[in-house]
């Protein structure tokens, strides 16, 4: 209620028509992309009842009784990630010894690098998966009416993506419209770390309508939340919220009042390389034959057809080379 969000993603009602086919058209996909950070650390309390909480769950961070009892109820489960062994998940599954939580959670729009209202969790039960859900649920339901179709980076998804949906039919608490489509992404930056096939299937350079995005801009937003990191590890629970909620709230406004200026010099980058794209790509489809064209044509509309379900038919955009 309390709270700034992007002025430039999708949002019936308030920048986009009512009345516009919000189904069909990669333009009002909503892009988001989900991380950690484990310097938001929180030490445990002396008093935790003897607190007044003034804003809980009207700015960024999650409403904190229903966020508490949904942990409560929720199995925890350790995660076996089937691709690399990343810090993330490890770091994540530790032991909280004496914090109250070991980080925080978010969601954010990758294309504009703005925080999502009530979507910011504390890693409170050393599983990431679980506080992660219930972030994207919340993010998932804010604004998005009729808007089915979303991209969602976040660096361990070849992972995390298999299990979401069994965990949202599982859960009392969380909630994602059936018929929204979500496409799994990795930014740039993490899925090199990753296994060989994992480039193909889940790097933005081959998910249609991604655009020119490398899906990692949640980084940059960790760098300004941790300048106050480091009071808030003290701090009582409300005073903690209420300060992120404040620092995260002046990082979106910041990205506003920026924005135009911002999208006008990527608007100009845009037009002068897709001159250089597209005559690299007549050179390219000069190159092949007629039934090549014909053939790599349907194989890429039916690949991009069923790689949500099954990212592994997005091995065919891989290199291959006969000797």
């Amino acid at each position: 209620d309390l709270a700034l969000f992007c002025m430039a993603c999708p949002q019936p009602g308030i920048n986009v028509s009512t009345t516009a086919n919000l189904d069909h058209s990669w333009k009002y996909t909503r892009t988001v992309v989900m991380d950690g950070n484990f310097k938001v650390e929180h030490m445990h309390e002396r008093q935790p009842d003897d607190q007044v909480w003034l804003m809980d769950g009207r700015g960024f961070m999650v409403t904190n009784p229903p966020y508490r009892a949904y942990l409560k109820a929720t199995p925890h489960i350790t995660e076996k990630s089937p691709c690399n062994n990343h810090k993330a998940i490890s770091q994540a599954s530790a032991s909280c010894g004496k914090l109250n939580s070991t980080g925080v959670g978010a969601t954010a729009c990758t294309r504009h690098g703005c925080f999502y209202p009530h979507s910011v969790v504390d890693f409170q039960k050393g599983e990431r998966q679980l506080n992660m859900d219930y972030s994207l649920a919340h993010a998932l339901s804010y604004n998005m009416t009729s808007i089915n179709n979303v991209l969602c980076f976040y660096d361990i998804n070849c992972a995390y993506m298999k299990n979401l949906q069994r965990h949202v039919d599982s859960s009392n608490f969380l909630h994602i419209q059936p018929a929204m489509k979500i496409t799994a992404g990795i930014g740039m930056w993490h899925v090199h770390s990753h296994k060989k096939e994992c480039y193909v299937r889940y790097s933005p350079l081959f998910i249609k309508g991604s655009g020119w995005v490398d899906g990692e801009i949640i980084e940059t937003l960790w760098s300004t939340l941790n300048i106050v990191s480091a009071s808030t590890r003290g701090m009582t629970s409300p005073h903690r919220q209420e300060l992120l909620d404040f620092q995260m709230n002046d990082s979106n406004f910041m990205k506003m009042i920026r924005m135009a200026d911002s999208l006008s010099r990527k608007l100009k980058t845009a037009r002068a390389s897709v001159v250089l794209a597209r005559e690299a790509f007549d050179r390219f489809n000069k190159a092949i034959t007629p039934i090549q064209q014909t053939n790599w044509r349907k194989q890429e509309e039916s690949t991009l057809l069923h790689h949500i379900h099954d990212p592994s038919v997005m091995d065919v955009f891989e290199i291959q080379l006969k000797k």
